[in-house]
């Protein structure tokens, strides 16, 4: 039996999915850099801005999110090959929630159980550190990622989230503690 935090498929013999270790900006970088490059609809930044990072600027921003206190990545990879990323930040305005941020799977791995797996791992996250939900943003005509979030459990909702983010619906999960 495979450990949770790894998928066999018949194309795909094993997928780790995990949190970001400290020191590891230079996956780190080609995951997020090509995720960029295949759904710049789905950040908030894009592949024209962070190429053009500076090698320090990269380690900084892999070591904040390895640490795990105000934000995290997960990543998926493939033997050496990063397959998909997830992040989840605390939103400025509301610390209460945790807001999913840069999710990207690769073409190869969507329809498998990826996305889900990073998605749960930062909703453990946001969980562990007493967060009342996940908030997240999906834009217009993205119609995959909106039935896999309803999928998931998140519902439509008319808030606003925080993190520079340009979608036009939003989405939430509330955590149903005792359940």
């Amino acid at each position: 039996m495979l450990p949770e935090n790894e998928h066999k498929t018949a194309s795909n013999p094993i997928i780790e999915v995990r949190h970001l270790k400290h020191g590891e900006w230079e996956l780190y970088r080609s995951i997020r850099l090509e995720a960029l490059q295949n759904a710049p609809y789905a950040f908030g930044s894009n592949y024209e801005r962070e190429i053009a990072f500076t090698e320090e600027k990269w380690k900084d921003c892999a070591e904040s999110r390895a640490t795990g206190k105000e934000s995290i990545c997960v990543i998926a990879i493939d033997g050496n090959r990063g397959v998909g990323i997830a992040g989840g930040i605390t939103p400025e305005n509301n610390p209460r929630v945790t807001q999913l941020v840069s999710m990207w799977v690769h073409e190869d791995v969507r329809g498998s159980n990826v996305a889900a797996r990073l998605a749960s791992q930062v909703e453990g996250w946001a969980f562990d550190r007493g967060s009342e939900g996940i908030v997240l943003g999906v834009n217009t005509g993205n119609v995959r990622a909106t039935r896999f979030y309803e999928k998931m459990g998140f519902v439509v909702f008319d808030g606003e989230i925080s993190h520079r983010s340009a979608c036009k619906r939003y989405y939430h999960k509330p955590f149903v503690i005792g359940a």
